[in-house]
């Protein structure tokens, strides 16, 4: 995120549940960047009622509500290097919050193949809470394409076997310039 600028995600993730994860991020200038994540919001249609995760350790605790940061180092004009984390905790207002994050590393490239692209590949560890039973150590890869200056297609899949480790295709639209 550019300094000064907001970077502001919704993501909403559809299948027996109705999951929202929502990013917000600010610049801080020097490449670096820090914000507040919102995951695992999820909605039960059938039971017309958000879910809470707390004490099943085979998926993720939800909601989590996190801090994040992240530094970007340029290796050139088309690769850059970055680390970061997500930490917070899971609210559940009549138990106990426990604690759960992530850190990672990704390679980005840009323009490779198609102007106004990117590629990205990168690996991680999560906590128990953040990723449910499994690997904690995992790896991811994405692609952002454009199909027209104003919408992009993308896809990403975070690798491993525990509960984030998954596979989406999704279309982008930059409605402005910023």
């Amino acid at each position: 995120t550019q300094k000064n600028r907001l970077f502001f995600q919704q993501q909403l993730n559809f299948n027996e549940l109705i999951q929202s994860n929502t990013t917000i991020d600010y610049g801080c200038g020097n490449n670096i960047e820090i914000g507040m994540n919102v995951l695992g919001l999820n909605f039960n249609e059938k039971q017309h009622s958000f879910l809470n995760n707390d004490s099943n350790d085979r998926d993720p605790y939800n909601p989590l509500v996190l801090i994040n940061g992240l530094k970007k180092f340029k290796l050139s004009d088309k690769i850059d290097l970055g680390i970061g984390t997500q930490l917070g905790i899971n609210f559940d207002f009549e138990k106990k919050e426990s604690e759960a994050g992530l850190v990672y590393a990704n390679l980005s490239f840009k323009d490779l193949i198609i102007k106004e692209s990117h590629y990205v590949t990168g690996i991680y560890y999560d906590s128990k809470h953040y990723g449910g039973a499994g690997n904690r150590f995992g790896a991811w890869i994405g692609a952002e394409t454009p199909i027209t200056n104003k919408i992009h297609f993308i896809a990403e899949s975070v690798l491993g076997f525990n509960a984030i480790s998954y596979t989406s295709l999704a279309v982008v639209y930059y409605p402005k310039k910023w």
